[in-house]
């Protein structure tokens, strides 16, 4: 999973890589030439869904997502190892049924925007379903690595305890 994830990060870096060329681009022409483009506002937009979407689940591996290390730093020094550990085991399962919910829900409007054949809005309309597949997309992907996560820590690995304080 983790060659995975390293794979998708280096992808969402070539994307924003080429985001930012785009948006240089546009800068030139809008302000040098007097030209701007009608493209690049959505092309951009698109491709920062993917690239979002994409590395998300490498920043649950790498612990960068949003959270509180007060009370499992408290729980280390307090407790020990093991009550943080099943702290955050509890917080991995919550995360994984939040993520379920939402790769059924991404599902569904993929399913939908294919059935009904729905394409975006804005001056450069591509179908729906090509970014509701990007959501289901880092879904599974996040679904996997969050389930690697609980698996590592059921081994008894302490990566996702707040090293810091170990």
């Amino acid at each position: 999973m983790k060659k995975i994830n390293t794979f998708f990060a280096i992808i969402s870096g070539i994307i924003v890589t080429v985001m930012a060329i785009f948006v240089f681009l546009e800068v030139i022409s809008r302000n040098v030439f007097n030209s701007p483009t009608m493209w690049t506002l959505n092309v951009c937009q698109y491709m920062l869904i993917w690239a979002i979407l994409m590395v998300s689940s490498s920043t649950f591996e790498h612990k960068g997502h949003v959270a509180v290390d007060l009370v499992r730093v408290g729980l280390v020094h307090r407790f020990g190892v093991i009550y943080a550990r099943i702290l955050s085991l509890l917080s991995y399962c919550f995360c994984l049924v939040f993520l379920g919910v939402l790769s059924w829900k991404s599902v569904v409007m993929f399913l939908e925007a294919l059935r009904l054949n729905k394409l975006t809005l804005g001056i450069i309309q591509i179908p729906a379903a090509y970014l509701y597949a990007a959501m289901v997309f880092g879904c599974v992907l996040m679904v996997l690595t969050v389930i690697f996560i609980i698996l590592d820590l059921l081994s008894g690995s302490t990566k996702y305890v707040c090293e810091e304080e170990i």
